[in-house]
């Protein structure tokens, strides 16, 4: 069985605290991250590396094997996404009877519950019908491992064999607009799995090629191009844009759009051609600085530490993302949006967040076992 990669979990760990950020949409510090400068952001990334390191860890198992582990990380994952979605519930409706006549952030998810009768809610959730919070990545992770056998079986016979079925599926949903819808809300799915699912399998096939050994393309050419895509949109947002009314029309209704916008949802040609770019300089550019320090990540910085516990430290990061929402929420009716008092919430919620999932990732936690860093533990999606 294959060691860690840990530039993967360094990466990972970046993404879970650009995540973690992000989450909290009423603050300031998402202004300061990536995805405000990406077309692409951290899901992209997340999904990708998580292909991955899926063909890595499964690609040379049996059948049987294979799909057993593949459920066996489904199971987890569902676990895991009705853990979210009940402690988001719970936490909405707590506030909602502690603010008496102010309303919550989460209205939509209270009127649900109240609307739709109890039982009926809290079944829905069970069968991922319901994105409440942040659940909708874990349950788009979870039906991404029931397709994991067949795309990784696919890309051990040839690394690009996974990107066939993928590709069609891709193309039909974009095109036709087909996703699934959220019953909580009368909304679709920000992360449906059926587009999503061609970004997982180039992360599956990326990986295949990888273990198959094959050459990434050193041209200049190809390095010019993918740095002039990730370069240029950087651009287009800060200085064209705002110059050029056409350019912000495009930016304010890029995600509703597939074939030339930027939809996260049916995940637009434009925005997996970021991804990729991206991933392409990663591979191609092993010697530019910054790529130089991840690639040569030491296991016990804090990225790998949190990538190598992705799961549960996104999990903390989630959950604790909709209590800073609902306190900023708060805090915004009573101080104003760009008061102190609300900048000190804020504060309060990501120095605590980041420290606790920190603490969860060495297993400082109440009732985990002590962290221990082994180079040649396997790596896993």
């Amino acid at each position: 069985m294959t060691g860690r990669i840990h530039s993967i979990d360094a990466v990972r760990g970046f993404c879970l605290l650009n995540i973690f950020v992000n989450h909290i949409t009423l603050g300031f510090f998402k202004e300061l991250s990536f995805s405000k400068v990406g077309l692409s952001d951290s899901s992209e990334i997340f999904v990708l590396i998580s292909g991955i390191s899926t063909y890595i860890f499964y690609g040379r198992m049996q059948l049987r094997s294979m799909i057993l582990m593949f459920l066996l990380r489904f199971t987890k994952l569902y676990y895991f996404s009705t853990v979210v979605v009940i402690t988001t519930v719970a936490l909405v409706l707590f506030v909602d009877f502690l603010n008496g006549d102010l309303n919550v952030l989460n209205r939509g998810a209270v009127d649900a519950v109240y609307g739709n009768g109890g039982v009926s809610s809290i079944l829905s959730m069970f069968n991922f019908q319901n994105k409440i919070g942040y659940s909708a990545i874990l349950a788009l992770y979870a039906y991404l491992m029931l397709f994991g056998p067949i795309l990784v079986g696919l890309s051990a016979k040839m690394w690009w064999y996974s990107l066939l079925p993928a590709a069609f599926i891709w193309v039909v949903v974009g095109h036709f607009g087909l996703v699934l819808p959220n019953d909580s809300i009368d909304e679709p799915f920000v992360m449906t799995v059926l587009p999503w699912t061609l970004t997982f399998a180039c992360g599956v096939a990326l990986g295949a090629a990888i273990k198959q050994g094959v050459r990434v393309p050193q041209s200049r050419l190809l390095k010019g191009l993918a740095l002039a895509y990730v370069l240029g949109y950087v651009i287009f947002i800060a200085l064209i844009a705002p110059r050029w009314p056409a350019g912000m029309d495009w930016l304010i209704a890029r995600d509703d759009h597939f074939w030339l916008g930027g939809s996260k949802t049916y995940q637009s040609p434009l925005r997996l051609l970021h991804v990729l770019a991206l991933a392409y300089l990663l591979i191609s550019c092993p010697d530019a600085p910054l790529i130089r320090l991840l690639r040569r990540a030491d296991p016990r910085n804090v990225l790998c530490r949190l990538g190598r516990r992705s799961l549960p430290v996104f999990v903390f990061g989630a959950i604790v993302s909709t209590a800073a929402n609902e306190a900023l929420y708060a805090a915004h009716h009573f101080f104003g949006v760009k008061s102190l008092p609300s900048i000190a919430v804020e504060l309060v919620f990501v120095a605590l967040g980041i420290a606790v999932m920190i603490a969860i990732a060495d297993r400082r936690w109440p009732f985990q076992r002590p962290s221990r860093v082994i180079a040649e533990q396997p790596i896993s999606p």
